[in-house]
């Protein structure tokens, strides 16, 4: 990492200590989902603790030092780690959460620790969040108001009712502290979700089927035209990543598509025209159809 020289050491000391979190509390998940991303450390680390794993990292704006992590780490440990692992450039709302996933996240900004707490509790699925730049706009109006009337600490206060959320879901929520020293933003918030919860410890089917909590954009990806990220830990999901992964891939993405123009013709039966003539009135990369009738 080191040798990359893009990320700098305050970054490597607080992503290694939240996967190795994650590692002691889930330490069969085979399939991470690295949310708001960046250069995607927390994903390769995930690897190199475990080598049946398979990673995707996902960001709306894929900055450069991926790249260079990706090729060091390419060099040092081979394909055997980076064949396990990809980089969409996508926004979180297109993700398609499977509860066959870790949802991950280091110092994702603001409400999106909200949307990927969303996500974990669409899809059934673990999470370990480190969040940062608390805001009141993660709070429902409720929340909010009692924020405004007393004298809380903002952090703490963001942090507790993001837990109760989750425990309302049916979670189990563990609060850890990575070291200050590496980031004062330290908190730690670990939620196992009902299914992978041993003898029900995370209480009573009855009140999970209580909860109201309505996620953030629950109707999005109904949206046409948005990309899909599928992130199961399927065939056909992996696939479908990996074609939508890297710079190449997101570079096309990008590319304006060339205009469009419909043109259609009516002929006289004595007039000679052919879809090769009408073709090349165009140039390259026009189709044409001829259809031929009586008096057409």
């Amino acid at each position: 990492v080191c040798q990359a020289r893009c990320v700098p050491y305050k970054e490597l000391w607080e992503t290694w200590a939240v996967a190795i979190y994650v590692q002691e509390a889930f330490p069969d998940s085979k399939r991470i989902v690295d949310v708001a991303s960046g250069h995607a450390l927390l994903s390769w680390a995930l690897l190199l603790l475990n080598d049946s794993r398979t990673a995707v990292a996902i960001d709306k704006t894929m900055p450069k030092s991926a790249d260079k992590l990706e090729e060091t780490m390419q060099n040092t440990w081979g394909e055997s780690l980076s064949d396990r692992w990809d980089y969409v450039e996508a926004k979180l709302e297109a993700i398609q959460p499977s509860s066959d996933v870790l949802f991950c996240g280091v110092h994702a900004c603001g409400i999106l620790t909200d949307q990927v707490i969303d996500l974990a509790v669409r899809s059934s699925s673990p999470v370990v969040l480190l969040p940062c730049c608390h805001t009141t706009k993660s709070l429902s109006s409720e929340d909010a108001l009692q924020f405004t009337q007393g004298q809380f600490d903002l952090d703490k206060f963001v942090d507790e009712k993001r837990i109760d959320r989750l425990r309302e879901c049916g979670f189990k929520v563990a609060e850890m502290k990575i070291p200050e020293m590496f980031t004062p933003k330290n908190n730690l918030i670990i939620g196992t979700p009902p299914s992978q919860i041993p003898n029900n410890e995370g209480g009573d089917e009855r009140e999970r089927e209580k909860s109201k909590i309505i996620p953030i954009g629950k109707n999005i990806n109904r949206m046409p035209g948005l990309m899909e990220v599928p992130v199961g830990d399927d065939e056909v999901s992996r696939a479908l990543v990996q074609s939508l992964a890297g710079r190449e891939a997101s570079n096309n993405r990008k590319r304006p598509k060339p205009p469009s123009l419909d043109l259609s013709l009516l002929m006289k039966t004595q007039d000679q025209v052919t879809a090769e003539a009408v073709s090349r009135l165009g140039g390259e990369g026009v189709e044409a159809e001829y259809i031929g009738g009586e008096g057409v």
